[in-house]
């Protein structure tokens, strides 16, 4: 399947999120924090990102700016667990930097699954199958 890195500063969250795409047969890295998020990108070849918008060090929005400038072919999965004033336009900023699809937490299990064969078929061309557009 795919290579997949989860940036959670949420122990909780990044080791469900990790126990979901094991089963699913993903390969899956995983780390608390942006930079680190960074420097396994730089180490390994990463098909998808699932960030957390809200870190300490460095936000989820600064590292999806760093990735689309730097690893432009890497698919991106937001998420956030919108429990600040301007959560709606924290999920608009990610799609603006670049991510392709945002999730509230509490984010489901079914979800995250969706979401990821989502822009992994996207990536791998499904899309473009279908004569080009999204239908």
């Amino acid at each position: 399947m795919a290579r997949i890195l989860v940036i959670d500063d949420d122990p909780a969250i990044l080791q469900f999120i990790k126990l979901v795409l094991e089963r699913d047969k993903h390969e899956v890295f995983t780390t608390d924090d942006g930079q680190s998020g960074l420097d396994l990108l730089q180490e390994n070849e990463i098909d998808l990102v699932i960030t957390d918008l809200v870190m300490p060090e460095m936000a989820g929005l600064t590292v999806i700016r760093e990735i689309r400038k730097s690893f432009p072919q890497v698919r991106i999965i937001a998420i956030t667990a919108g429990i600040f004033d301007h959560s709606t336009n924290s999920l608009q900023s990610a799609h603006e930097a670049g991510c392709h699809i945002t999730l509230r937490k509490p984010v489901l299990s079914a979800d995250i699954l969706k979401a990821v064969k989502e822009v992994l078929d996207k990536s791998r061309g499904y899309f473009s199958q279908l004569g080009g557009e999204h239908k």
